[in-house]
């Protein structure tokens, strides 16, 4: 009697190209997503991020930011010009126009160029 009923329904075991397709597409989506997801910082990594926001700001150095935007990964640089810590917005000069960029979509922060001295001339 219980082989009766699990082998009941065992004809309707198959799966339509549709559902098939389906599937395929659910798991790319979650792919791209695992590929391009937003990192988890701990302490220690928010600190030494602000450390190089402040740094950054105060000298006028040009910094890439790398950030997650709509499952790829974008690189952006220029020069600092506010970060909000309040609304966790950071705005970045770049030769044509001001980015903004939200803090929880940065994966990377580097300093690409150091300011050189100024020097005053004698006469």
């Amino acid at each position: 009697m219980n082989r009766k009923f699990s082998d009941q329904f065992l004809c309707s075991r198959m799966m339509l190209p549709e559902h098939r397709e389906g599937v395929n597409r659910r798991i790319r989506k979650m792919d791209r997503q695992g590929k391009y997801s937003r990192p988890l910082w701990d302490e220690q990594q928010w600190e030494q991020f602000q450390l190089l926001l402040e740094k950054a700001l105060a000298q006028h150095l040009v910094v890439e930011i790398t950030r997650v935007k709509e499952d790829v990964h974008e690189s952006i640089s220029g020069t600092l010009k506010k970060a909000d810590n309040l609304t966790g917005l950071i705005f970045v000069q770049t030769e044509e126009e001001i980015v903004k960029i939200k803090a929880e979509d940065v994966i990377s922060l580097g300093i690409i160029d150091k300011p050189e001295p100024k020097t005053e001339k004698a006469d």
